[in-house]
């Protein structure tokens, strides 16, 4: 988790840091960061599909 966080002061603009780190954080239940990197990939990347699966998975789990 720390390291993921440590790369994106590196570059914040990496989609695939913002990726993995919102499928870490949506594993350890922590939703709300989850969806909020989920939702900077898809900006930077619209069709990352494992983004895509992850957000819809949780927003259709935790509404």
């Amino acid at each position: 988790n720390r390291q993921y966080e440590e790369a994106l002061e590196l570059d914040p603009q990496q989609p695939a840091i913002h990726r993995n780190l919102g499928m870490l954080l949506a594993q350890l239940g922590r939703y709300d960061e989850a969806i909020a990197h989920l939702r900077a990939t898809l900006q930077m990347v619209p069709n990352e599909p494992l983004a895509r699966e992850t957000l819809d998975a949780i927003e259709a789990s935790h509404r």
